[in-house]
């Protein structure tokens, strides 16, 4: 009896990806159910929720037999999952350091000077994942829009 899919091609990398995706997943779980948490700890959760996507998209690129050749337009979901959870865990990351134990209001321009640098720099990275997957890419390899069969 088989339990995985059939295109699901799992080694000892894909393993430690499949264990850390089911770890973040735990954290990111329990730390929303918490009762009575603060702002801190939603944004904690949502660090691990980041860890939690960049998992998933790491493991769907190497766990699959073909790691997911030749690159098609519905195969862009999987960069751009490489490079949103990072992203997203970084943000988190940024907004429970000055969150954490409380926000202090003489930090309020400084908070809002990094948090635009940063969601700046993090929006760019998303869009350059995006340029080079449909137009460096394209260029430069056997790169197809359509499934060939």
């Amino acid at each position: 009896m088989v339990l995985l899919p059939y295109w699901l091609n799992l080694d000892s990398l894909s393993l430690i990806r499949l264990a850390t995706l089911i770890l973040a997943l735990a954290i990111f779980v329990y730390l929303l159910t918490l009762k009575n948490k603060s702002p801190s700890t939603v944004f904690l959760a949502f660090v691990f929720c980041g860890g939690l996507i960049f998992n998933a998209a790491s493991l769907l690129e190497f766990a699959g037999a073909y790691y997911w050749r030749p690159r098609t337009l519905k195969n862009i979901v999987v960069p751009l999952l490489l490079d949103a959870g990072p992203s997203l865990a970084l943000v988190a990351l940024l907004l429970f350091a000055y969150h954490f134990p409380r926000f202090r209001s003489e930090e309020k321009k400084e908070f809002r000077i990094v948090l635009f640098i940063s969601l700046f720099a993090n929006t760019a990275r998303l869009a350059f994942a995006g340029y080079d997957f449909l137009v460096l890419q394209r260029e430069s390899r056997d790169f197809l829009l359509t499934e060939v069969y």
